[in-house]
């Protein structure tokens, strides 16, 4: 009797996993603008504090995804549970900030709603 599950458990694993892409060295141009008008209080700096939380800690586990390979709509269940396995859901700064910048990036980028 073949084995199969395990591979097959993997493959699906697999295809529910974004597309890898290097991750942001930077804010990108509009992105600031953009997280203005969903939050007037939204300042660069924790933009960039979200960049380096999505930098610094999305890496240790797996590839940084591709920010448009994922509905708009998705990445807040995304983060959410990536919250949770990343062991800092208590910092909830630096999981604003990270939330902020995702669904930023994610739309500058011209990730589908």
């Amino acid at each position: 009797m073949k084995k199969t599950a395990p591979l097959f458990l993997f493959l699906l694993g697999a295809a529910c996993m974004p597309k890898a892409a290097p991750p942001p060295l930077a804010l990108v141009p509009n992105q600031v603008e953009l997280a203005k008008k969903k939050d007037a209080n939204v300042t660069e700096e924790q933009l960039e504090n979200g960049r380096k939380v999505f930098v610094g800690k999305c890496g240790e586990c797996h590839d940084h995804p591709d920010l448009t390979s994922v509905r708009l709509s998705k990445w807040p269940a995304i983060l959410k549970d990536m919250v949770e396995k990343g062991d800092f859901e208590k910092d909830t700064v630096a999981v604003a900030e990270l939330n902020t910048f995702v669904l930023t990036a994610a739309e500058a980028a011209g990730a589908q709603p």
